[in-house]
């Protein structure tokens, strides 16, 4: 795969292609030698896309800590711990805190993600079992018989016994003194041998035996609340002591968040930092590539320039050679005309002087032959 940047903006209708725009990032997925390749931009869209209106990214790949920083990132990033659900129970007056270091394995990411799985799990299980005894503690508060809805913490439910036990105290003590007036009474009444109804002296067995009948079942319900406060003192403990270890994992996953925080914190300050100067020196690069780039566009545009002027002046030189070449070529064809002319003269010239020659050696003969004729004339 390589990373390309649109140089032209291109849009076509069509159902597989992809749109772009000039300076759009293109990931190259497949390459065709017909050159539409398959491309894919930044938003994930994906379609054909022609390759003469791509330029390639010349970029060197990432080193692998880089990598393996990102992906912690990302796992740091989607870890959370919620501390607000469930929180621990304050430290007392001569309580102190020791914290102690967790070390997790973390020399790779699986350890990491194992440890927090691990954490997590731990949380959970610890959180439903305290729910659970926490409704099993409501659900034996409201089947017994004092049903009150804000027994949560020892101090109060302690109060509240003290305070029942205290009325029920000063009830006996009441009643038991209206029992002792009713036997004095009784006993008055039978030293004075009175006649009085035999209903009233039955109230007043009632009376009498409905009393230690009371007094009884006021002990067993103070056995039952007793045993019921007894449970409840147990039951708190357990949940104090498993909230106290929750606390302490708590605290315990708290200091090992902070730490990683810490260090994640400062990898994501050098990680932010090398991809600041990542992409300054690129972005310095594609300055200096987009500078030369104009440049050679514009000595380019020079240049085209030049050869067309070039051009130019070849194309009016070749046309003025060419008039002059036609018009010696037509001086030439004149001179040769006149060299024909004057060569055919010359030879009637050659041809003259022959008969020129010719007359004066006939005009010689002929003078020889008068000159003869008269002598030989004489002779006769």
């Amino acid at each position: 795969m390589r990373l390309t940047r649109a140089t032209h903006d291109y849009t076509n209708k069509g159902r597989y292609y992809l749109p772009i725009f000039k300076g759009d990032i293109i990931l190259i997925l497949d390459e065709h030698p017909s050159g539409w390749w398959t491309g894919e931009n930044v938003m994930g869209v994906k379609g054909v896309v022609p390759s003469t209106y791509l330029q390639e990214y010349a970029i060197n790949s990432p080193p692998e800590e880089l990598f393996r920083e990102f992906s912690l990132m990302k796992i740091a990033r989607n870890f959370s711990v919620d501390l607000t659900c469930h929180a621990p129970t304050p430290l007392g007056v001569d309580e102190t805190f020791s914290p102690s270091e967790v070390h997790y394995d973390v020399q790779n990411i699986e350890n990491l993600e194992n440890s927090i799985e691990n954490f997590i799990l731990h949380r959970e299980t610890a959180r439903e079992r305290l729910k659970k005894c926490l409704e099993d503690l409501v659900r034996e508060s409201n089947d017994c018989s004092l049903k009150d809805d804000t027994l949560h913490d020892n101090d109060v439910i302690m109060l509240k016994v003290n305070v029942s036990r205290g009325q029920i105290n000063v009830l006996d003590a009441h009643r038991e003194q209206r029992q002792e007036n009713l036997r004095s009474l009784k006993d008055k009444i039978k030293e004075m041998k009175c006649h009085i109804s035999t209903k009233l002296l039955q109230l007043i067995d009632e009376v009498l035996i409905k009393g230690k009948s009371s007094n009884i079942k006021v002990i067993l319900l103070l056995d039952i609340l007793h045993e019921q406060l007894r449970k409840y003192h147990e039951k708190v403990q357990i949940a104090e002591r498993d909230l106290s270890i929750l606390s302490e994992n708590f605290q315990k996953a708290d200091c090992s968040c902070r730490e990683w925080k810490k260090t994640l914190s400062d990898r994501i300050t050098l990680r932010d930092a090398k991809i600041r100067s990542f992409l300054k020196f690129w972005s310095e690069q594609a300055e200096a590539s987009k500078m030369a780039y104009i440049q050679d566009k514009a000595r380019s545009h020079h240049q085209e320039s030049l050869r067309r002027e070039e051009e130019q002046q070849l194309k009016n030189l070749i046309e003025e050679r060419r008039e002059k070449y036609i018009r010696a070529e037509d001086e030439l064809q004149y001179w040769r005309d006149k060299a024909n002319v004057i060569t055919d003269t010359l030879k009637q010239k050659s041809i003259l002087e022959q008969l020129t020659e010719a007359i004066q050696e006939i005009s010689r003969e002929e003078e020889k032959l008068r000159r003869k004729i008269p002598s030989s004339i004489g002779g006769r």
